[in-house]
């Protein structure tokens, strides 16, 4: 776990680096309450069920055909992932 937290992490600040500087600060609150969510979810819910979590997550928005600048919806947690 602690790997794939560093792992995020890293990638959160490199994928804010890289965004045009008018969505710098919206991807980085964003990304920060997704990382918040994830901690969150660690307190209820074992490892695997965390990265299931996550993947489904991610998986969901590449099908969607989301950029990855577009707005994060993870101002709130997915219901119907945690369901699941």
């Amino acid at each position: 776990m602690p790997s794939f937290l560093k792992a995020l992490s890293a990638y959160s600040r490199m994928l804010i680096k890289l965004a045009p500087n008018a969505l710098q600060g919206e991807l980085a609150a964003g990304l920060a309450k997704y990382n918040m969510d994830l901690y969150d979810l660690l307190e209820r819910y074992t490892w695997e069920g965390v990265r299931s979590y996550h993947l489904q997550f991610h998986r969901k928005r590449v099908a969607a055909g989301k950029n990855i600048y577009q707005r994060i919806k993870s101002r709130q947690l997915d219901s119907e992932l945690l369901a699941s």
